[in-house]
Parts: C-alpha cells; structure tokens; sequence
C-alpha cells in the first residue's frame, strides 16, 4: 500500500480538505487509509488506483467523501460505496473492465458524474436522488443512468442513454459515429439547448420546445442508406438552428418556429424538409452546400433576410416560398450553376413581399430592381406627398386671406391716426400765430418788445382831457 496525505488548512473558518491519494491491492489497504489518514468528520477527495489484482472494490465506510476518483484501475470490475451518502463528483477514467458501480445511498441532487473508458459498465445504480447537475458519459456500456433522475443541467454522451424519467433538461449532448447510438427519454418535456452529432436516434413521445438552440450534424460517409432521418419531436427553437447533412435527408416535420437564424451549411448529396415552418425570427442562410435540393418550405411566411449560396438542385421549382407574405430586408441566391429560375420570386418582389432582391438565375439579371420600395410602396409616397402639399396650399391660401384682413384693419387705424394728428396740428398753428394789439374792453393793453428787438417805437398818448369847471 502507498498513500500520500496532503492536509491544508486555509484560516480558521475554511473546511480542511485531506486529499488521498492512494494506490491499492486489496481491501483492507483502502479500509486502513479512509479510517486513518483523515478525521472522520471532515469530507475528503478520495483517488483510488487499483492495482494488477482483479476484483471488487467495497467502501464500507460513512466517512464523508467530497469526491471520488478512480483512473487506470484495468482489474477493477465492481466498485461499491454502500454507505457513502453526500459525495458531490464521481469520475471514473479509464476501467475496462468495470461492470457495475453501486451508490445505493447516494442523496446529494448536485452530484456531478463523469465515466469515460469503461465499455463494460451495465449497471449504475444510485440512491432515490431527483436532480444531477453534470453527467458525461463516453466509450461506456449499455446502461440505464439514475432512474430516479427528472432534471439535470448537462448531460453529454457518445454511447446509448436511457434516462426513462427525465423531464427537464438545460443541455443534451449526444455525440455518434457511423453506427447509431439512441436515446431514450420517455417523459422529456422541456429543454434548453439539444446537439445531435452523428448518427443519433432520439426517442420521446413528447413534442420538445428548446428554449435556446439546436445543432444537428449528420456528417458521415455511409452512402448504403437513403432513408430520411426524421426528428419528429421538436416543435420551436427559441434561438438558432443548425443543420448540416451528407447523404441524409433530413426531416423536422413538426418545426413551427425559429427565433432567430436558421442555418443550413456544409451539407452535400441531401435534402431538407420544413414543411411545418412559419416563421423564422431573423435570417435564413443556405451556404457552402454542394448538390442540395433546396428545401421544402411550403409555409414559410415571414424571415428577416434569405442568403442562398452554392450548388443547389432546383428540381422543386421556382416556387420555393409559396406562402410568404414579408422579407423586409434582402433575398439573395447565388447558384453556382447559374440555373435556378428566379422568375416567381421576381413576382413576390414585384408584389411588395420581397424588399430587395438579387438573382443570378436562368435569364434574369443578377440584381432585378435597386429600390428599396415596391410599386405599392411608391404609390403610397405618391398619396402621401399630395396629401402633404394640399395641406400646405390650404395653409397658404388661410395665412394670405388672414393678413390681407389685418392689413385692412391696419389702413384704416392708420387713416383714422392721421386725422387725428391734422387736427393737433391745426389747432397748435392757430394759437402760434397771435401777435401785435388786442382791443379789450376798458383802457389799453401795452405790449412792449423783447430787449433784443432792433426798432424802437414811439406810442402816441392821447391828450389828457381837463376835468370840467362846474364853477364857470
């Protein structure tokens, strides 16, 4: 037996951590160093490397475990923690010839799971825990995963999963080669984000909403079947789709709406079918495609913008968006083979429901119309502009009307001002030009002249009469 203890102790409110790391024959060398190395009361990571004997390998202590590792363990074929209890990751790497992990304890809903290397493994059998957060699953056996489980975070595996009560899930990844590989989720109803990659048979009888996205690669060079993949359960992707096939049809016949692009790229010898498909949030792109029969999108109404690029086989027709009623901003196709035929979707943007359109089609120009409005978008211009100058005429025609009325008023305030003003004046020149003698009642008034006046003047003074003489 070899072990190493490394204790740390990070201030006085940190939980000790013991770390072992042990390499083990027997039993009773992994009984001695859990019961030893550690105090029991405080949880510890706990890596096993088992060594040349072949057996089973029981930890038949409650000492607390943080984690558990096992790794290049070749002998190793049963590994039982049956009093293990709260453990929050598990990884195994590496064991060829482990058939069965039991945990049958195991409470911790936050357990993380990682078994890798193990092609044997048949059974995994856990306590009655309702919630994962990671699980990762590859070159393992056939095996049924947690049968208690109903929600998990992350879930990746590249071999046959069974998960038969699992209800909700934020991301499943399920990574196939050229022989098929299933999944089995028998009571799956909710889902953030779903990759397929490979030759992946997926089976639910629920239809499936994902919240965000979905990645669908069927790249293989298996050319023996023509059957179509069908992936009947998804309904709306939240966010993006991409889609990528060789040699497969692809089929999403219950697909109803995309949040925002839908992509189909890198994809050759195949076809794709949305016949279910009515919206799509932002664009729709087909690129680098090599020999596509361009998809069935028979109900498609509305999509931002539609970018068509490589080599397409048009055998549908030129009616290839029958339904749709909007692109807002532009369709452009540009077939290597330079014999697609644009002529309908001229039409539709003749009609208004196609923005901008470029088409390197049979006998048609590359660019079909540079106006950003359709025919009915500019007779609607028309009628607003007409609208927009009678408004003024009126305006005009109300302001001339209005001040010729106050122009009047003023005229005839101005004529009446000025009348009013001869009247001053006249009476102002009157009382100016009195001057020289007044003759008043009783003797006279003498006015004498300034003392700048240069004429001197003498009055005559009458003679003064005598008083009679009564006496005579």
């Amino acid at each position: 037996m070899a072990y190493r203890r490394l204790p740390s102790q990070r201030g006085s409110n940190m939980r000790r951590i013991c770390d072992l790391v042990v390499k083990i024959q027997n039993q009773e060398d992994l009984d001695s160093a859990a019961a030893n190395e550690c105090d029991e009361t405080v949880p510890r990571s706990l890596h096993i490397e088992f060594g040349s004997e072949i057996g089973t390998l029981s930890f038949n202590s409650e000492v607390p475990l943080s984690s558990i590792s096992v790794q290049n363990s070749p002998h190793l074929y049963t590994l039982n923690f049956s009093m293990t209890t709260n453990v929050s990751h598990i990884e195994v790497h590496g064991v060829p010839l482990l058939s069965k992990v039991l945990l049958p304890r195991l409470s911790n809903p936050n357990v993380s799971l990682s078994i890798v290397d193990t092609p044997s493994l048949t059974d995994f059998i856990t306590g009655d825990i309702s919630g994962i957060n990671d699980l990762k699953l590859s070159s393992s056996g056939d095996i049924t995963i947690l049968p208690s489980i109903t929600s998990a975070k992350n879930v990746v595996s590249d071999t046959d999963l069974y998960m038969p009560n699992l209800e909700k899930i934020g991301s499943l990844t399920m990574e196939g080669s050229n022989s098929w590989i299933t999944g089995h989720f028998n009571h799956l109803v909710s889902i953030k984000e779903l990759i397929l990659i490979g030759k992946i048979a997926l089976y639910s009888p629920s239809q499936l909403s994902l919240n965000e996205s979905l990645i669908f690669d069927l790249t293989t060079e298996d050319r023996s079947s023509n059957n179509p993949y069908t992936l009947d359960q998804v309904v709306t992707v939240g966010m993006d789709i991409n889609l990528t096939s060789n040699f497969f049809s692809v089929k999403l016949p219950q697909l109803t709406s995309v949040g925002r692009d839908l992509w189909i790229k890198n994809s050759a010898d195949c076809s794709f079918e949305l016949n279910s498909l009515r919206r799509i949030g932002g664009d729709l792109n087909m690129r680098n495609n090599t020999a596509l029969t361009i998809p069935l999108l028979t109900r498609l109404e509305r999509v931002s913008n539609i970018h068509i690029r490589g080599g397409m086989n048009s055998t549908i027709g030129s009616n290839i968006f029958p339904s749709l009623l909007s692109v807002p901003g532009k369709v452009v196709i540009e077939d290597l083979n330079s014999d697609f035929d644009c002529s309908q979707l001229i039409n539709q943007f003749n009609e208004g429901i196609i923005n901008e359109l470029f088409c390197n089609g049979i006998g048609h120009q590359k660019r079909a119309r540079d106006a950003g409005l359709s025919e009915g978008g500019w007779i609607g211009v028309g009628l607003s502009i007409g609208a927009v100058a009678s408004t003024f005429i009126l305006v005009a025609v109300w302001v001339v009307l209005k001040f010729r009325r106050q122009l009047q008023e003023l005229t005839r305030y101005c004529g009446a001002v000025q009348a009013q003003e001869k009247k001053k004046k006249f009476r102002r020149k009157i009382v100016a030009s009195v001057s020289g003698l007044f003759e008043v009642e009783g003797g006279g008034i003498v006015r004498e002249k300034s003392d700048d006046h240069c004429h001197i003047y003498e009055l005559q003074v009458p003679p003064a009469e005598l008083p009679s003489d009564n006496s005579s």
